[in-house]
């Protein structure tokens, strides 16, 4: 916990910088922006969220919408879909997400 008594999204041994920086992140609007993209986009591996992301003109890192991505997985509003992958630039393999309320069950 911070000297302010909220508590920072980093680790206690990070800069105060990097505490503010953890301070300022846009949750809501990053959740919001990646719900946003796979409503439009469909179901996206992460590489196509950030390059749909950009297309839309969203601001938003790619970490900080893998991240968004990842926390509206965990709240079970994104999910996996089984046993599709996309092929990144480097032919790598990505694996791909869509809206909970869009995949059969």
């Amino acid at each position: 916990m911070a000297l302010d008594g909220a508590s920072p999204r980093t680790s206690t041994s990070h800069p105060v910088t990097s505490v503010d920086a953890g301070r300022a992140v846009a949750l809501p609007e990053s959740q919001t922006a990646v719900l946003m993209l796979l409503t439009s986009g469909g179901s996206l591996a992460d590489h196509e969220m950030t390059a749909l992301a950009a297309k839309h003109g969203i601001s938003f890192s790619p970490q900080r919408l893998r991240t968004a991505r990842s926390e509206l997985a965990e709240a079970g509003r994104v999910v996996l879909v089984d046993g599709e992958f996309r092929l990144t630039k480097s032919k790598y393999r990505a694996q791909v997400w869509a809206l909970a309320d869009r995949v059969a069950a």
